[in-house]
């Protein structure tokens, strides 16, 4: 075994490989609680990636609970020649991979307390780890369920770091990840080269709703029942497409099994639709980290014990306990009872950065209306040690209101506003550049409101007036709300307004189109059904003009080019009442049989297929099973396979394939 040592110098000893990869090999190390990954032909380009992501470590947010979130690289492993071949990182131990946790039957097995609480806790810990990757500046880029490991606490560990997508701040390079896992990869990165491909953290949004709707759902978000033409697409294939079960006109929709996205609360299931259907064109419109991190606490928080399977966590919004309706319906209990289950706890919300997501005037809008909600409580905490003079200087100040009032319509302009700033001073606390500050946004407020042609708010500084200035400090003194509010609260009401005339606008269009695609359903059907009687009349007629007196015989060569000695398969055919079949046939290796199915038979013959009585699939290639199905029978003296390349069918044990005379068939 080769010598390795660390940076400093001390040796280290790889003791066991647990693990192995395209670029390297994952090993225990003599170092208790440490692994090493050492790289098959480790390049300067990853040395370099290394030393980077070594000098700038994310934050671990589980660090406060003794765990290790993020399985980052800790120290470099150099060789006897001094070269680095890899490095070490910490071990992730009593962990399960992500699928034991939300797949249904792995989870009764490996986890069978794990309810859909647990899940929503996972969801919230895994964001909280992304959150901080995207603050380094990291995009993770190959994302999967086995990178994604959780413990008995619902915690959660990010491995296989070193695959990330790392930038130099300094120089501008960027080692980009130039691997995808299939169903991680956002639409707009599908067939492209990756590893010519700067990544953002818009991709990366993709990819966490993917992960967040495996562990709430228990399944990939773009699975379903296709109703399409032909075979349905690779999972791929439907993510560049948007093909998802409540996608827009998608050919996608919810299998019977389905949990429907309306059993998750409310603010998951609009980020859900904002990702896959607003992001699918437009990748910046994805919720982000923070957006994920504040509904995952409203969910937690709408979360509802079940009287009757306290196992059975359900989202109090639903009005009845989903599994339990799921349970009835499907007789099938995806949280089956536990003792002792874990039961939801109420999470104090922290706030999130999300709101930086929001447009400028939005953002103005919310910070003026938090700015002046101002009550006795705000006041008392923003004065400073000087308060008691503010005071004074405010008592002052209202002994001389009523005087300074009865002359304010001969007082000129620059006097108000002098006597208006002082007066915001004493009453308020505000300095003169807040003082500034405010009328800045109360104008902002004008454009807006002038812009949704609303005439002028209470607080408008061209009609300005003393009067005014004082009612509104007199309402926060008393602890009411400041004018600014009303204005604002007027704004909020009419853009409510029009958005919700322009929701209805949208939802009648949706409709007319619904029901444009359900007539156009409907003649499609039609269409088919007049086409497939024209068919069968076709069919019927060139069938008894030219085959009235002919007997006709529909074989097949059945051929074992698999290295087995034997192999079995029973061939029958629909009499419009029943199968009907020879029974079993054998064939032994490298020969081929002729077996005859029917008598003046022209519909589909079906095969039934054991392939040496155990195996799941049928092989391809050299290993596969042959069949041809022809009306006119041949084979050869040798005796030996005759199937050429076109006709060897890849079949799934015990299901059945058709397709008489042809070289066509059909499995499902």
């Amino acid at each position: 075994m080769p010598m390795y040592f660390d940076s400093q110098g001390k040796s280290i000893s790889l003791v066991k490989e647990i693990a192995k990869g395209g670029e390297g090999a994952v090993w225990t190390t003599n170092r208790s609680g440490y692994l090493g990954k050492i790289y098959y032909k480790p390049t300067s380009q990853q040395v370099e990636k290394l030393k980077l992501m070594l000098a700038h470590p994310p934050k671990n947010p589980t660090a406060s609970q003794n765990h290790t979130a993020i399985s980052w690289p800790i120290d470099l492993i150099i060789d006897s020649q001094k070269n680095c071949v890899g490095f070490l990182m910490l071990e992730i131990s009593n962990a399960k991979e992500m699928i034991n946790i939300y797949h249904p039957k792995l989870r009764c097995q490996e986890a069978p307390k794990f309810n859909w609480y647990c899940l929503h806790i996972i969801a919230l810990n895994f964001v909280s780890i992304l959150k901080e990757i995207h603050a380094r500046n990291y995009v993770i880029g190959d994302i999967s369920a086995k990178n994604i490991l959780v413990n008995d606490r619902s915690l959660v560990s990010l491995i296989d770091t070193d695959s990330f997508q790392v930038k130099d701040s300094k120089t501008g390079k960027v080692y980009r990840c130039s691997v995808g896992s299939e169903g991680f990869i956002p639409p707009e990165l599908v067939g492209k080269n990756l590893s010519q491909f700067t990544q953002t953290r818009y991709n990366d949004r993709f990819r966490l709703a993917v992960i967040i709707y495996y562990l709430l759902f228990g399944y990939h978000p773009f699975t379903g029942k296709w109703t399409g033409s032909g075979d349905p697409p690779g999972q791929n294939e439907s993510i560049s497409k948007g093909y998802w079960p409540y996608g827009i006109n998608s050919l996608l929709i919810p299998s019977p099994n389905t949990i429907p996205l309306k059993a998750a609360h409310p603010t998951l299931e609009k980020l859900f639709l904002k990702c896959f259907n607003d992001g699918h064109k437009k990748p910046s419109f994805r919720p982000s980290p923070e957006d994920w991190f504040q509904a995952l606490q409203v969910a937690i928080n709408g979360l509802e014990v079940c009287s009757k399977n306290r196992n059975h966590i359900y989202s109090k919004h639903y009005g009845q306990c989903y599994w339990c309706e799921r349970a009835n319906n499907l007789n099938v209990d995806v949280f089956p009872s536990v003792q002792q289950p874990i039961h939801p706890k109420r999470i104090l919300i922290k706030k999130s950065s999300s709101s930086y997501q929001a447009n400028k005037s939005t953002q103005n809008t919310q910070k003026s209306s938090s700015s002046y909600q101002a009550n006795k409580s705000t006041q008392n905490t923003q004065k400073s040690s000087s308060s008691f003079q503010a005071n004074k200087s405010t008592q002052n100040t209202q002994k001389s209101s009523s005087s300074v009032g009865k002359n304010m319509s001969v007082t000129p302009w620059k006097t108000i506003v002098t006597i208006s700033t002082i007066i915001s001073t004493a009453l308020a606390g505000l300095s003169f550049l807040q003082y500034q500050e405010r009328n800045q946004i109360i104008k902002q407020i004008e454009r807006l409101r002038e812009q949704n042609k609303l005439p002028s708010g209470k607080w408008n500084l061209s009609s300005y007036s003393l009067e005014l200035e004082l009612e509104n400090f007199g309402n926060i003194i008393e602890g009411e709300k400041p004018l600014i509010y009303f204005d604002i609260d007027d704004l909020i009401k009419e853009m409510r307004k029009k958005t919700t005339s322009l929701d209805e606008n949208i939802e009648n269009l949706q409709a007319k189109v619904k029901n444009l695609e359900e007539e156009k359903e409907e003649l499609k059907d039609k269409n088919n059904s007049l086409q497939n009687r024209i068919n069968r009349i076709n069919n019927n007629y060139r069938q008894n003009r030219n085959n009235e007196s002919k007997e006709y015989t529909t074989y097949i060569n059945f051929c074992n080019k698999t290295s087995h000695d034997k192999i079995y398969a029973a061939f029958t055919y629909w009499n419009e009442n029943e199968f009907l079949s020879e029974g079993w046939y054998r064939v032994e290796s490298e020969k081929c049989r002729k077996i005859t199915v029917a008598q003046n038979y022209r519909d589909n013959v079906y095969v039934y297929g054991m392939y040496n009585r155990g195996e799941h699939e049928w092989g391809k290639g050299k290993d596969s099973f042959c069949i041809n199905s022809v009306d006119k029978f041949t084979i050869s003296k040798s005796d030996k396979v005759s199937c050429n390349d076109s006709n060897q069918k890849r079949v799934s044990m015990s299901k059945f394939s058709v397709s008489p005379g042809t070289n066509t068939w059909s499995f499902y």
